[in-house]
């Protein structure tokens, strides 16, 4: 059900039939104002024994007692939006929405029905009308916060991740505590690696709430990442002030330490080593982790550190940690199986769902390619990285047709990504599909001998 019970409790206050003006004789006799119409109160009666068997979840009953008070009063919003709220809640949403409409019809000011409406068409898989239904609600009361953020999570869901944004963005102006749109807006950021945006919302995120945990260490994390280490040593070192013992701090700070003071950087991570506490152990296992990307000698002192780990607790980030460290040491089947189980451990990460298939077909085990590929696009359809090594998974499983499928939901295919479509084309037995594909991928690759081959043996 759309909108909760208190709600529409709230809504009985307001409910109001037109009663039918009394005679001045009448109003002259009583000398106050004229009575309560009988029809009314019997009516008011059933629109409140229709809210409790709502509340007792007997829609069916709701709907009768609401229609018995519509035909003693005639069409009123409340009720009709009360009718809308059960048909929703008995899942027959056509006629939820042809009362909701009824009631936007009729109350040109209010916003509920509207919100209604919305979401019934988005359920209903007619997002333009949906998201229609959302700019008239905002039309209507410009504050709405609900209307503004069910628009931005519906653009996003629809891949417009640049409106989206501006729709959360739109909503700052317009609520007293503005982060969890902050949150929201570094998500969005995130997703579409607009790393320096991001990390303005994060700033901005902790001049709001400047003691905050979680905030403070992942703007530290963001700063060592943009290279502002300066920036960074401030922050860490605060944190260290708050908070002496925690291991992702010093983990951190070791980092930040690394360039000007590599003895203290060693030491603060040997203090780590000395603890069986999983979160100082995997702080201790990450530190080398990322040292091991650029000196290949401290590889086997990562990977002890982070079966040390995984035989006190598992944990995603150390399965993949591990199963890259594997990759790079050549290992390539147990790379595949430990990055595969960090995935389906964490299944949230878009980027690792992408190593996860690169790494299996690295391990030429193109069984668990598809397998990752075909969950990876259900979870996450039409994202390009995904996309990418998905199609690389198809053709190596001879599944050409879900490699075209895949690769013609990008906006903007790359040449190697076209020439894969003209390959899957091919194996289909499109030749003319293939050949477009390939003469794409030539105007952004005009030296490609391969491709020129392949325009000049297609029929």
């Amino acid at each position: 059900m759309r909108f909760p019970f208190a709600f529409v409790v709230c809504a009985c206050a307001a409910f109001s039939v037109a009663a039918p003006q009394a005679s001045a004789q009448e109003t002259a006799s009583e000398g106050t104002a004229s009575p309560v119409n009988g029809q009314d109160l019997v009516a008011q009666g059933l629109f409140v024994r229709g809210l409790t068997q709502a509340r007792l979840s007997n829609f069916e009953g709701a709907l009768e007692a609401y229609a018995t008070a519509l035909d003693l009063v005639g069409p009123d919003a409340t009720i009709l939006l009360a009718m809308a709220e059960a048909y929703e809640a008995l899942d027959q949403p056509d006629d939820a929405l042809f009362f909701a409409q009824q009631v936007a019809r009729a109350d040109e000011s209010a916003l509920a029905p509207l919100l209604l409406i919305a979401d019934l068409l988005r359920a209903a898989e007619r997002p333009g009308e949906a998201l229609a239904a959302y700019e008239r609600a905002l039309e209507r009361d410009p504050d709405a916060d609900e209307a503004r953020a069910a628009q931005a999570a519906l653009l996003e869901s629809l891949g417009r991740v640049d409106e989206s944004i501006q729709a959360q963005r739109a909503r700052l102006a317009h609520v007293s505590d503005p982060r969890p749109i902050r949150r929201q807006l570094i998500r969005l950021y995130d997703k579409t690696s607009q790393t320096d945006a991001a990390l303005a919302e994060v700033e901005a995120l902790l001049d709001e709430d400047p003691y905050a945990y979680p905030v403070r260490l992942d703007l530290a994390r963001r700063y060592l990442d943009a290279e502002r280490t300066d920036e960074a040593q401030v922050v860490l070192d605060a944190l260290r002030t708050d908070y002496p013992h925690d291991a992702q701090v010093a983990v951190l700070l070791a980092r930040a330490m690394q360039d000007a003071d590599a003895e203290g950087a060693t030491a603060l991570l040997a203090g780590l080593g000395a603890s069986e506490d999983p979160d100082a152990l995997f702080g201790r296992a990450a530190a080398l982790f990322n040292r091991a990307e650029n000196d290949p000698a401290v590889r086997p002192e990562a990977m002890a550190a982070l079966e040390r780990l995984l035989a006190l607790e598992t944990r995603p980030d150390a399965l993949r940690m591990l199963g890259l460290l594997h990759r790079a040491q050549g290992n390539a089947g147990e790379a595949a199986r430990l990055v595969a189980r960090a995935v389906q451990a964490e299944p949230r990460r878009l980027d690792w769902w992408a190593e996860a298939i690169q790494t299996a077909l690295f391990a030429r085990n193109a069984s668990l390619a598809e397998r990752l590929s075909d969950e990876a696009l259900l979870l996450f359809p039409g994202q390009p990285t995904l996309v990418d090594a998905a199609s690389v998974a198809y053709l190596e499983a001879d599944r050409p047709r879900d490699a075209a499928y895949a690769l013609r939901t990008l906006d903007a295919p790359s040449a190697t990504q076209l020439e894969r479509l003209g390959d899957a084309e091919s194996a289909l037995g499109n030749g003319e599909a293939a050949r477009i594909a390939w003469e794409q991928a030539l105007v952004l690759d005009p030296n490609n001998a391969v491709l020129r081959e392949k325009l000049t043996r297609a029929p």
